[in-house]
């Protein structure tokens, strides 16, 4: 049978076929599917929590991590685009990206703390409404 699949569709597939095996390796870090799969629903509903909308562009900064990867899923889930940030960019590069028009959103890890701000602690696991 075939069943064409788009990104979320996969992550999701995969969080209900294969929820207890490991899907994403981060250095000593490990989350099973369904751990990820939960980690980008609340990624997803803290944006819309925080009012991204749909076609809204998040710009993201970090490393490779664990992180940016739930990111592709969590902000695509929310319907809005990702604009991951290079961290190798000078300061003034990053400024000049983050300050172009359309950008509703920022965040990044707490390895770049002085760009970091926590999500809301009352996002919840779910679909993004």
């Amino acid at each position: 049978m075939f069943v064409p699949l788009s990104v979320l569709e996969f992550r999701d597939r995969a969080e209900t076929y294969f929820g207890e095996k490991v899907g994403v390796v981060d250095g000593e870090k490990r989350f099973t599917y369904r751990q990820f799969g939960e980690r980008t629903h609340r990624l997803a509903n803290a944006l819309v929590e925080l009012g991204v909308e749909a076609g809204d562009r998040v710009s993201f900064i970090t490393y490779n991590t664990h992180q940016l990867l739930e990111a592709y899923y969590g902000v695509l889930e929310a319907g809005a685009v990702l604009n991951p940030i290079n961290i190798r960019l000078t300061p003034k590069e990053m400024a000049y990206i983050v300050a172009m028009p359309a950008r509703r959103s920022s965040s990044s890890t707490r390895t770049s703390s002085r760009w970091w701000r926590p999500w809301p602690r009352s996002c919840r696991p779910g679909p993004a409404s």
